[in-house]
């Protein structure tokens, strides 16, 4: 019984608790309510590409997306085994997050035990490493395959065995396989390297910056590089299905580049992530400081964390194009600064080891409570910069009565959904499981679907098409893009819908027969330029648009073409009221000309016009104010009155235009 007892007294002392604290920490974090965020524009994309893979049994990599293949085999695999959801494909990025911990700790061999399980926890409760360790996007995996490849090259120096080069092939592969930017990561390591063998004449290392004994052969190099040359080949090539990919592979890093200097509307100030760390990281600020000493130690893995860290930061400084997300991959060596630091303060004297115990602890706190605040309270805050091209919250309650509904009876996951503008992301993913989703830009004159998202500058487009009674709600889809509405089929949704919701009735719509009224091409612009937003057939010639059912928001343009009906020869009078300007053209004569930007203004114009169909082309435009376009003519008594719908037709030549 003794005996019994001593032997798992034993196995418990044999446990290195301090990790597996570190770990479940790092682990809880990172898993606790992991589908209370709705997903990010990014991750529905991720999300989305899995179907690929579904379809063709593999990924067909190509340039324009340059992130690499192995991410959306590793979600496919998590897919797989967990189910199509949010938690699952999330769940990926959790456990990478957390097997970073385990590296850093690792590495104790080469930092010393304290610093490296310090810097561990520093980063179990980063902030940053949180948030987007709970992010279904590459950051965390290539984190992961990059600290690998650096505790390879630490321990080439220092044990020079096969298992370092193994370390190293898969590090390198993996990071190929995964993001463009190993191009930085790796340079970054070659020249930590190369700084640190020129710092040891004048700074020199207590091991000296020599590679130790080897114990490996050629042979074993090249098993190590043909293993992970093939791994880039099999990812890349689709395994040996897409050899395309492997082509794409090199322009995607020309893409790429491009991309990075020239940014289109992520670019950011040299000190951002300087400003970042401030903001979130104070571990890490504190580590800006004391990265310079890790550089003037006298252990070369310190100086080589400390120049690799100092490298990335800089160079992702000085690239326009930021993220926030990248955070992640670079922050470690200033915690890794700061746990030295700490550590070497608390071996002077048992005063300095309290101090550096109260620091630690310190930051620890505030790190966790600034991660807990951020990740379970504000983790759809626009004025958080970790939040950035975020899905807000509201979505998520459409989604749920979808899902309601299709709880209730399955077949209404076949229902007719439109979704009808152009920046949907994230309602592919979300609407993943419903079969007859269309996407679309032009609004159709008779919108039969059971569900309509569209933009709430065009909500008076699209009411003036619904045939149906419908329920509407707006709400802003992410931050940075215009709010959308969501129309909801009144019949369908009935029991789905607080009382309080607005509705919109079907008789607000007037059916036009086929063929009738004329066609009118709408522009996001006055001058009438470049591609149309949209086009629809209008029976009415008589628009006064108010700020909530104006067709799009200003400055916009109109171009109505057709064919009008003239019933007998004859002069005949119109009158075009517009409210900015209108232009009047028959036969492709101006007949009257109240173009310019006015109030509401009414000019008169006369024609001779022979019995039967005239083409027809009225320009409008609308530059705020007021919005107002009326064509009227003249009866037989001199009186002003609306042109009959049956006087106006689409011909085919004028639909296809």
């Amino acid at each position: 019984m003794i005996l019994t007892e001593n032997l798992k007294f034993g196995r418990l002392a044999r446990i290195d608790w301090s990790l597996w604290g570190i770990l479940a920490l790092g682990f809880v974090l990172r898993i606790l309510l992991l589908d209370k965020r709705p997903p990010h524009v990014d991750e529905a994309v991720n999300g989305w590409f899995l179907g690929q893979i579904t379809a063709k049994g593999y990924y067909a990599y190509n340039a324009s997306n340059y992130h690499g293949p192995l991410h959306y085999y590793i979600l496919f695999l998590f897919k797989f085994l967990f189910g199509s959801t949010l938690i699952s494909l999330r769940l990926s990025a959790v456990c990478f997050g957390t097997a970073v911990l385990g590296l850093i700790c690792s590495m104790g061999k080469y930092f010393g035990r304290p610093v490296a399980y310090g810097a561990a926890l520093f980063l179990a409760v980063s902030p940053g490493m949180v948030f987007y360790s709970r992010y279904a996007i590459h950051e965390s995996a290539f984190l992961f395959f990059s600290l690998l490849c650096i505790s390879g090259i630490l321990r080439l120096y220092a044990e020079g065995d096969k298992t370092s080069l193994w370390y190293l092939g898969a590090g390198i592969s993996g990071m190929v396989v995964l993001k463009e930017t190993f191009l930085i990561h790796l340079a970054a390591m070659g020249l930590s390297l190369v700084t640190c063998k020129s710092l040891e004449a004048t700074l020199p290392t207590r091991e000296g910056f020599s590679l130790a004994r080897r114990s490996f052969s050629r042979q074993d190099i090249s098993k190590v590089a043909a293993v992970a040359i093939f791994a880039v080949i099999c990812f890349y090539s689709g395994f040996f299905l897409h050899w395309e990919g492997l082509v794409d592979f090199t322009k995607s890093l020309v893409i790429w580049t491009e991309r990075s200097l020239q940014p289109k509307g992520h670019a950011k100030p040299f000190l951002y992530w300087v400003g970042i760390f401030v903001r979130y990281e104070w571990v890490c600020a504190a580590g800006l400081v004391g990265i310079f000493t890790l550089i003037f130690s006298d252990q070369r893995s310190k100086r080589f964390a400390a120049l690799y860290g100092g490298i990335v930061l800089t160079v992702y400084s000085l690239i326009p194009y930021k993220t926030p997300w990248l955070v992640i991959g670079f922050i470690w060596p200033f915690a890794l600064s700061v746990s030295s630091c700490l550590n070497e303060l608390a071996g002077r004297s048992r005063r300095c080891l309290r101090i550096a115990l109260i620091a630690g602890t310190l930051f620890v706190a505030a790190s966790l409570w600034k991660t807990v605040t951020l990740n379970f309270f504000h983790e759809t805050d626009p004025n958080e910069p970790y939040v950035y091209v975020q899905t807000f919250t509201p979505i998520m309650a459409v989604k749920d009565k979808l899902d309601r509904l299709v709880k209730s009876d399955r077949t209404e996951r076949h229902m007719p959904i439109s979704v009808l503008f152009k920046d949907y992301w994230p309602l592919p993913w979300l609407l993943r499981d419903f079969t007859n989703v269309s996407y679309a830009t032009n609004i159709p004159d008779n919108i039969d679907s059971q569900v309509v998202f569209c933009e709430t500058a065009h909500q008076g487009v699209v009411e003036s098409a619904l045939r149906r009674d419908y329920f509407v709600e707006r709400f802003p889809l992410r931050n940075a893009r215009e709010d959308i509405a969501v129309y909801l089929e009144a019949t369908t949704f009935s029991g789905l819908v607080s009382p309080d919701m607005r509705r919109v009735a079907a008789a607000t719509a007037r059916e036009i027969p086929e063929g009738k009224g004329l066609m009118a091409w709408y522009f996001g612009n006055r001058e009438w330029k470049g591609p149309t937003l949209f086009r629809r057939r209008t029976a009415d010639l008589d628009f006064h648009w108010e700020d909530l059912n104006r067709p799009l928001p200003a400055p916009f343009g109109i171009i109505l073409e057709g064919e009008i009906f003239i019933p007998e020869d004859g002069p005949r009078t119109f009158l075009l009221t517009s409210d900015d300007g209108a232009e009047l053209v028959i036969d492709g004569e101006v007949v009257i000309d109240n173009l310019g930007v006015h109030e509401e203004l009414t000019k008169m114009g006369s024609k001779n016009l022979s019995q039967g169909w005239r083409k027809i082309r009225i320009r409008y435009f609308d530059v705020g104010g007021g919005a107002i376009l009326r064509l009227y003519w003249q009866d037989s008594a001199g009186q002003a009155v609306p042109i009959p719908l049956q006087n106006l037709r689409v011909k085919s030549t004028a639909e296809q235009t």
